[in-house]
């Protein structure tokens, strides 16, 4: 398997244009197409990136007495569609935990609630948490919060590992 047909494969895999492709190595369109068509060849200083950008080797890229299994047993890392997955993911829950304390806050604040329970006045959001029992909520938007951000920064320090050769 040539390095042009390995890399039309791994860029539709990761279901990237060739201009995308281009703009996060830092090089032409028409460079890629030139790959691609067998053309050209990357120089040395993009073939590293290249092979990051897929979770893949530079030998695996250019070696073309290895197909296409080897590379899925050899492969290390996640590769960008992943890393997009898991920042996707982790977003979407940070901002979850967000948006319900919140609304948490700004509800339990503003509806004026007022709570006597054993010789204590309680107002606010306490009230609102003692009147309507819900205890439990600003604990499930901390563990969303938590686990959204953990996810994020999992993520950054995973890129940071895997950047140093």
């Amino acid at each position: 398997m040539t390095f042009s047909e390995k890399l039309i494969r791994l860029r539709k895999r990761e279901g990237l244009s060739q201009e995308a492709l281009a703009e996060m190595l830092g090089i032409s369109r028409q460079a890629v197409s030139r790959w691609e068509q067998g053309t050209a060849l990357p120089d040395g200083g993009k073939l590293l990136p290249c092979a990051r950008q897929f979770g893949v080797s530079v030998d695996w890229l250019l070696d073309e007495d290895q197909g296409w299994e080897v590379q899925r047993s050899e492969a290390k890392g996640m590769t960008a569609h992943q890393q997009g997955i898991v920042r996707t993911v982790s977003g979407a829950v940070l901002g979850a935990g967000l948006f319900v304390l919140l609304v948490f806050l700004v509800v339990g604040s503003s509806l004026g609630i007022h709570v006597i329970e054993n010789e204590k006045d309680y107002t606010g959001v306490a009230a609102f948490v003692r009147y309507y029992h819900v205890e439990w909520l600003p604990i499930v938007a901390g563990v969303l919060v938590l686990l959204g951000a953990a996810g994020l920064v999992w993520l950054k320090l995973w890129q940071w590992w895997h950047q140093s050769p």
